[in-house]
């Protein structure tokens, strides 16, 4: 059928041809359209094992530009290795001035169809450029059990049958089509899945102890999902690289990829990792850093960091020791936290006595590991206030009570009157009015730490205004001013 068709074309176009020549008066009509073919591979699908070829057209060169005509574009493809043929899309030469382009398939041979309907005023454009031009898009099947190696062959001049392309030559108010010259003809041939074959790398030298955690590198690339085997252990569905694998060896081992594979097929591997254990293992320590602050509170929070070179087991916990003020006998305190390398957070108990020799240090359980002790530091005891300053005025004057602290200010007091003070200032000097003989104490205290406890009193003794003072009175200046 194909056959009958392509012979039954060339002779109407060949009647045309001399029909048209013989109505133009002998005017010649340009036949120097030239054009070259290409099939190329674009995509493979290795899950549902179907694969998209894209067919193209486009001009030899800058002179054979031309108009496309019905044409019958044949190519073959090696038998078996590609069924199912079906046009996925319909690119260009299709609709408009043209029928619908059609895919005929008669055993191994296909063949584009493409139908040129044009119709006065023929106002084409050339359409056949020196850019390539997607004609459509064939996708076929890849039986199961094959590689996916094909071929597919333009069938050019001297092939049955032969591509026939005309080019529409416009001459005022009249088309007529004629034969195209065959240029290059680019053939298809490979092997469908090696372009999506997975390839697999390893990476990872280095030196551990004996038992450590040691992290392998897997990069890997091709169609996911992927599938890799490393020392027999195998890691799948894995779609983003790469694949850190940990491991914990007893002696020096290279590890190297035993597979890579994805739905295309089995890949390649390449790389090593070494993991050396180191032939002297050092002892596990824990070195405990220094508290951030010289100086603490009682019952207040620190941070405790430390650095280590052990491995913990699950059950480990660490704990955080205090010693005493002489910074020996290290006992448990309050603490929190799992991290390595911390910090963990301790609490100071509010119960200790001061002292400037405090150290502190971070205890494994699993491994037992006692950790170095820190820097001392000071842990500041609870403030004290001693209130002072008896005095006998007249009334109307004032008295400077006087407050000695202890601790780490700044300090903040309460006048038994009610009047509040905070200072840095040691000793402090409070100015009172008393308007009658008055006991003044202390009954709040509390520095940059805590409470503290205030002592002592003061008592103001307020005499009447000209009763003459018989005890020890505040200076009193007089000037007598001569009228």
């Amino acid at each position: 059928m194909i056959n009958s068709t392509f012979r039954m074309f060339w002779r109407l176009t060949t009647c045309t041809i001399v029909l048209f020549l013989v109505c133009s008066c002998g005017i010649a009509i340009a036949q120097n359209g030239k054009y070259d073919l290409r099939l190329i591979q674009e995509s493979v699908d290795c899950g549902t094992r179907k694969i998209t070829f894209v067919a193209q057209i486009k001009a030899s060169n800058l002179d054979s530009a031309f108009i496309l005509g019905t044409s019958n574009l044949p190519f073959t493809v090696s038998p078996g290795t590609l069924t199912n043929p079906v046009l996925s899309s319909i690119d260009n030469y299709s609709g408009g001035r043209y029928g619908l382009l059609t895919l005929v398939a008669q055993g191994s041979v296909l063949t584009l169809n493409v139908l040129y309907n044009g119709s006065a005023p023929f106002d084409d454009t050339v359409n056949v450029t020196t850019s390539w031009s997607d004609i459509a898009h064939l996708t076929f099947d890849i039986p199961v059990g094959t590689d996916g190696c094909y071929t597919a062959t333009w069938n050019g001049p001297g092939a049955f049958p032969s591509a026939r392309v005309s080019q529409v030559v416009i001459e005022g108010p009249v088309a007529t089509e004629v034969p195209a010259i065959s240029g290059t003809l680019g053939d298809a041939a490979g092997c469908a899945f090696a372009a999506s074959l997975p390839t697999a790398t390893i990476t990872g030298d280095t030196v551990v102890n004996s038992g450590q955690q040691a992290t392998l590198k897997v990069s890997f690339d091709g169609s996911p999902p992927t599938s890799i085997s490393v020392a027999g252990v195998v890691y799948n569905n894995l779609s983003v690289s790469p694949l850190n694998i940990n491991v914990f060896p007893d002696q020096t081992t290279t590890y190297t990829i035993d597979s890579v594979s994805n739905a295309c097929g089995r890949g390649t591997v390449s790389g090593s990792a070494t993991v050396t254990i180191a032939a002297v293992p050092p002892a596990d320590t824990i070195a405990t850093l220094d508290v951030a602050a010289d100086t603490v509170c009682l019952g207040s929070d620190i941070q405790v960091a430390f650095t280590t070179n052990a491995f913990f087991n699950s059950a480990n916990a660490f704990k955080v020791q205090l010693s005493d003020a002489n910074g020996s006998n290290f006992t448990d305190i309050s603490s929190t936290g799992t991290a390595t390398p911390g910090p963990l957070n301790a609490t100071i108990p509010a119960n200790l006595p001061g002292g400037a020799g405090y150290r502190v240090r971070v205890v494994s359980t699993g491994p037992g590991i006692t950790g170095t002790a820190s820097a001392p530091f000071v842990i500041a005891d609870a403030p004290t206030a001693t209130l002072s300053g008896n005095a006998t005025i007249t009334s109307g004057d004032s008295a400077n009570l006087t407050v000695n602290f202890t601790g780490r200010g700044p300090w903040k007091i309460q006048l038994s009157d009610g009047s509040e003070f905070t200072t840095s200032v040691n000793p402090f000097t409070i100015p009172v009015f008393p308007t009658q003989t008055t006991t003044y104490s202390l009954t709040a205290l509390e520095d940059a730490c805590i409470e503290g406890l205030g002592s002592g009193t003061a008592t103001v003794t307020v005499l009447p205004d000209g009763e003459p003072c018989t005890t020890l009175c505040v200076p009193v200046t007089v000037a007598i001013i001569k009228k």
